[in-house]
This record gives structure tokens, sequence and C-alpha cells, in this order.
């Protein structure tokens, strides 16, 4: 079939739909059997012109799908193995500072817990020479060690966060993301209704199922051929 036998063929189809669709859309008023009657063979003719309109295009559309295919074949391979090797260096670069995060926290425990470690050797300290002044007699010197200030409270110890390496073209972000830790206390308004399975059980169970809070009815349909 030529260019132009097909442009002529599409024009044709395309005219005779709008011409069937705007008989439809006018002059069809259903009111009595008769016209219940006209409505379904209008009904048939609008499938029948539907179909050669998609039959047109499918004609026209199916090569082009295809070449794409095939396009999109050629690079699926190398674009799937770029995209595994860039999250897999991803896994491994988070993986990295976390464990320099972590070995962070465990820098901080130990300052504080030798910090701690040292406020409780003067404290026994201070009491060792007060209980020994206080043995030998000597006020004075119980009285100074009484009345010495006492010792500073062990102060907060934190060890600066190591940054990751500068690399051009590479920046850590932080994302907010979220995980469910009980669904039972979920609110109701952050749930959604499962649409598809509950299509699904209507067709399938036709009204037997029951499931709480869900209604399963029937609607009427028309169903129609192109002839």
């Amino acid at each position: 079939m030529t260019t132009t036998t097909m442009t002529d063929e599409i024009g044709d189809a395309k005219t005779k739909a709008m011409e069937i669709a705007r008989v439809a859309n006018v002059d069809i008023t259903i009111h009595t059997v008769e016209d219940y009657r006209a409505a379904g063979e209008q009904l048939t003719r609008i499938k029948h012109a539907a179909k050669q309109l998609e039959d047109l295009r499918l004609s026209l559309t199916r090569p082009l799908d295809e070449s794409k295919k095939r396009i999109m074949a050629m690079f699926a391979r190398p674009k799937d193995d770029l995209a595994g090797a860039e999250a897999r260096l991803k896994r491994g670069m988070v993986a990295f500072n976390a464990e320099q995060d972590r070995l962070r926290r465990e820098a901080e425990a130990r300052l504080r817990a030798e910090a701690e470690a040292e406020e409780r050797r003067l404290e026994t300290h201070r009491k060792a020479a007060l209980d020994k002044a206080i043995e030998a007699g000597d006020e004075k010197k119980a009285e100074e060690i009484v009345n010495a200030p006492a010792p500073e409270p062990v102060a907060p110890v934190a060890v600066p966060q190591a940054m990751p390496p500068k690399v051009a073209g590479v920046s850590t972000r932080m994302l907010w993301t979220w995980k469910i830790t009980d669904q039972d206390k979920i609110p109701r308004e952050y749930l959604l209704v499962n649409e598809s399975m509950l299509t699904a059980l209507a067709k399938s169970g036709k009204g037997a199922v029951k499931v709480p809070g869900v209604e399963f009815y029937q609607v009427p349909s028309i169903a129609a051929g192109g002839r």
C-alpha cells in the first residue's frame, strides 16, 4: 500500500468515525423500544469504526514499536551492567561512611569511660587523703580537703565526625525515608485500600465472599461487537 493510499484510507476512516460519533451524540435519544434498538445498532457501528481506526493505527505504530524494542534491547545489557555497578559502589561507599561513624562513636564512648574513671580515681584519692588526715588527727588538713573545690564534672566527649574524602562529582546526602514498626498503630489516613484485590474478588466471588466494611454489588454494562 502506497503512502498516498494509506493517507486516504486514514482520512476516510477518521471522517466516518467523526460522523458516526456526531450522529450518536446529537440524533439519538432513547425514549422507546425502537429508540433503544436504534441506539444498539448505532453502538455496533461505533465499535466497528473504533476497531477500524485502531487497526489502522496499529498498522503504523507496530513497526515503530518493534524498532524501538530492538533498539532498547541493544542498550539494555550495558545499561543494566552500569546500573548494577553504580549500586554496588554506592552501597560500598555508604557502608564505609557508616563504619567511620561507628568508629567515631566507639572512640567517644572510650574517651568518656576514661574520663569517668579518672574522676572516680580522684574522688577515691580525696577520700583516702581525708581518712588519713582524720586518723592522724590533722584537723586542719582534713578541713582543707573537705573545703577544697570538687573536681570538675566530666565534660561530654565529642570526637569530630570524619568527613568522607572529597571526590569530584560525588557528594553525600542524607535522605529521609521510613519503615513500619507497628502496622496496627498506623492511622487510617495513611492506609490504602487494595482496589485491585477487591475488584478481582468481586469478579471471582460474585458476592459470595464477605469482606468487613465492603459491599459487593452488580452494575449494568452494555457490551457490543462491531459489524
